[in-house]
């Protein structure tokens, strides 16, 4: 099992209706260039992978993937910034569950900047939520960045246990019951 983070833009209607947070994760074929690496990646998830919704930086929920990504010619209805695609990925989620309390990824930054530093240089993991920029004479121990452009990011145990323990003890079950510990991936 994998934990994904969908980054989503903010926008209130997620694409519209039908198209929602928490309901799928969309994202055009190919850029405006007709390039098509950055949005392989939502063809990774498999079935049943929880996925941990961000909108505008806030950790909102917490969904799974009930349907592997398909295209399709058929978009959102308000496709914002991607109104140029004329095809789309579409990765479908189910069992979505709103926090109670949202946490802030900068939040989340600030309280483990250490562990989640130690992640990516010890692990390099590939897709991962933040960029590390390395220490300078304004940042002596680096800065952590949302990873830009990332839409759909591969999340690692050790970030899993900094969300887990940004949260309250209430929201904490919601997360609880769909990621399992660290010790047992």
């Amino acid at each position: 099992m994998q934990v994904w983070i969908e980054a989503a833009s903010g926008r209130d209607d997620h694409g519209g209706v039908g198209w929602e947070l928490g309901r799928c994760i969309w994202c055009p074929t190919h850029n405006r260039l007709g390039r098509t690496q950055k949005y392989g990646i939502i063809n990774s998830p498999c079935l049943g992978d929880p996925v941990i919704n961000c909108s505008a930086g806030m950790i909102v929920g917490i969904s799974r993937v009930c349907r592997l990504a398909e295209t399709t010619t058929s978009g959102p209805p308000n496709p914002g910034v991607w109104d140029y695609a004329r095809s789309f990925f579409r990765l479908n989620l189910d069992d979505y569950v709103a926090c109670e309390t949202r946490v802030s990824l900068n939040d989340v930054v600030k309280r483990f900047f250490s562990r989640i530093r130690e992640d990516i240089e010890t692990n390099r993991p590939k897709y991962y939520l933040f960029s590390l920029y390395p220490p300078s004479e304004w940042n002596p121990t680096g800065k952590l960045v949302l990873a830009q452009g990332r839409f759909l990011a591969r999340s690692t145990a050790t970030l899993d246990a900094c969300i887990m323990e940004s949260f309250t003890k209430k929201d904490r079950g919601a997360f609880e019951s769909r990621i399992k510990p660290t010790s047992q991936r």
